[in-house]
């Protein structure tokens, strides 16, 4: 995924006051891992993805309705830190193919594996690996 900016964080804040909380979660988690997949298929076909964008958080998120206004409330705050949560989160541990909310501590299924570095991640459940820490499977299923 590209480098995330503090404009990706608030844009992609302001999309997440309109998903009900339940659901938040789960559509951060799928908004990350659909930029990664952006940014590769930017890499390899040198164009933006038609649904996903440029790579980056903001342009996944742009492509979401959301609520506009000109200066932050609390609740858009507290959707920033969650947006900020998720993105930490997301580094430390990657994303699985198959969908599943790893950014939450008790599900995941992946491991940091000393001898390549701190950013290799690796999921057991696969055996599948990239430099970046997500699966870099384009096709969405596991």
């Amino acid at each position: 995924m590209r480098p995330i900016l503090i404009d990706d964080l608030l844009i992609a804040a302001r999309a997440l006051t309109v998903v009900a909380a339940p659901e938040r979660p789960a559509r951060l988690a799928q908004w990350l891992r659909e930029a990664h997949w952006a940014d590769l298929y930017r890499k390899r076909l040198a164009r933006a993805h038609p649904r996903w964008g440029n790579g980056s958080l903001m342009a996944r998120a742009l492509r979401e309705p959301a609520r506009r206004g000109l200066r932050p409330d609390r609740a858009e705050i507290d959707d920033l830190a969650e947006v900020i949560a998720a993105v930490r989160l997301w580094r430390a541990r990657g994303l699985s193919s198959a969908g599943q909310r790893l950014y939450l501590r008790e599900e995941a299924c992946v491991r940091l594996t000393l001898s390549q570095g701190a950013c290799h991640v690796q999921d057991p459940c696969e055996g599948r690996c990239h430099r970046s820490g997500v699966d870099a499977d384009l096709r969405g299923g596991a």
